[in-house]
């Protein structure tokens, strides 16, 4: 399995792929979005703009649970 994480450039991929036939696939693909309507994603802690610790504790369990073979990153900036 491959983990993706990233923000709003991520759905792109996710479509892209989703798109091929079935047999196609040669890998379950799972996701982890940053941007959400709930909660602001970026927070400035201490005067250091970071991510919301809940997203870094988010994506940790999501690795930690779902032990991928790869971690692919897309995030704009």
């Amino acid at each position: 399995m491959i983990l993706v994480f990233g923000h709003s450039h991520l759905q792109s991929l996710l479509d892209a792929y989703n798109e091929l036939p079935t047999g196609d696939k040669l890998f379950d693909l799972d996701s982890y979005q940053f941007l959400r309507e709930d909660r602001t994603h970026i927070v400035n802690i201490d005067g250091k703009w970071q991510y919301h610790p809940d997203c870094l504790h988010e994506l940790g369990s999501l690795i930690e649970t779902t032990r991928p073979r790869m971690l692919v990153s897309m995030l704009q900036g």
